[in-house]
């Protein structure tokens, strides 16, 4: 098994009858030797993976069987994985510091101050965007089919609180009257809800008050090209940062009764962790879905509080890339599993990891809103490439 030793000062070799480890000895120059001693952990843990890679490469040139003691190996792997992408965002994070105290480049510059520059203002963290409000260029949001402008947009998107995503177009249609009801707002006769995007956009936009509702459509990839330009939107409407973002839509239940409202806590991936990965430059990287645990309580104390007809529940969601054999279902154009396989796949989706339901867009929507508000070091230590996991 993989040994880690926290020490300070002198490292010693470690010692293994399976794996040796070597320390590899990087000098961190840090007030907080705290975070040198994180950030040496990591470089630990990436070249002891890398001698369980080598381990194994080595003994599959002789034999496509696993033995016992290389299965534990391949186990190892999977278990340090997670840890590991942890531990080197904590290092990136690190280096960033250092990097940021003893150098002064333009363009790092330039992102800070811009992305830092109002901390009431809703910003994203595109110094490009920046440059262009600042000259005062418009921008055509194409999937949106409308003009995001400096002069217009504020007037009608400065006063956003509440920005609620959904599957298709006809459900945010009727959730936008519904909105209008429960706000007691009232549309000029014959118009009703009014969709700002143009007649060509991919999606649907309605504004009823202080909310902000779209339709997303199908997988994350959607998803992720809606969060982005309705970010910018909401940048050139000096929107205020203080902005929730939620997602409502169906959902395949795992082990609870049809009708069921799942309230995320946590998201995974089908590797079951908690990390978007997007492919940048030629590079993999990993960007943690977290949500609002606060907003989760919120929603859960204001669901028991009124009378509602349908149970709710507070559960872990699946996010997948497809809908049939993805999500473990018989009725897809392939399938290459038993009733029993999907039977026992799922229980233990629900045992082990809590799993009460499944969707395809979560992970992107919780990756995305978590990324454009956590702070400006934070999220230069995400600019890594994934050289091995």
């Amino acid at each position: 098994m993989l040994k880690v030793r926290k020490s300070v000062g002198n490292r010693q070799e470690e010692k293994s009858d399976k794996v040796p480890v070597r320390p590899k000895k990087v000098e961190f120059v840090d007030e907080d030797e705290d975070w040198s001693e994180l950030a040496q952990l990591a470089v630990d843990a990436l070249e002891s993976i890398d001698k369980f890679r080598k381990q194994i490469e080595d003994y599959c040139q002789y034999t496509q069987n696993l033995p016992g003691e290389m299965k534990e190996t391949v186990d190892n792997l999977s278990t340090l994985r997670h840890a590991v992408i942890y531990s080197k965002i904590l290092q990136n994070q690190h280096e960033t510091s250092v990097l940021r105290r003893e150098h002064t480049n333009e363009d790092d510059n330039e992102i800070s101050t811009k992305s830092t520059r109002n901390d009431e203002l809703f910003e994203v963290p595109n110094p490009h965007i920046h440059r262009q409000c600042e000259a005062g260029q418009s921008e055509y949001l194409y999937h949106l089919d409308m003009l995001a402008s400096v002069e217009q947009s504020p007037s009608l998107f400065h006063d956003v609180q509440f920005v609620c995503v959904g599957d298709t177009p006809a459900r945010m249609y009727k959730f936008a009257g519904y909105c209008m009801e429960l706000l007691k707002i009232s549309a000029p006769v014959g118009l009703g809800v009014a969709d700002l995007c143009g007649a060509h956009a991919r999606f649907v936009l309605y504004k009823v008050g202080p909310v902000l509702i779209a339709s997303h459509g199908v997988g994350n990839s959607n998803m992720s090209i809606l969060l982005n330009e309705l970010f910018k939107l909401l940048h050139y409407g000096k929107a205020k940062k203080a902005i929730r973002f939620l997602r409502i839509g169906i959902s395949t239940g795992v082990g609870v009764r049809p009708g069921t409202t799942v309230i995320t806590q946590h998201v995974y991936n089908a590797s079951m962790q908690s990390f978007y990965e997007q492919h940048i430059l030629g590079h993999a990287v990993f960007r943690p879905a977290v949500l609002d645990q606060n907003m989760v309580q919120d929603l859960l104390f204001h669901a028991s509080s009124v009378n509602i007809h349908f149970p709710v529940i507070v559960g872990n969601t699946l996010c997948t890339s497809g809908y049939f054999e993805e999500q473990a279902r018989l009725d897809g154009a392939f399938c290459d599993y038993s009733h029993l396989e999907k039977v026992k796949h799922l229980q233990n989706c629900q045992q082990t990891h809590s799993i009460r339901n499944m969707d395809m867009e979560s992970l992107s929507f919780a990756a995305l809103t978590h990324f454009v508000n956590i702070s400006v070091l934070q999220r230069q230590a995400f600019r890594w490439s994934s050289r091995m996991v």
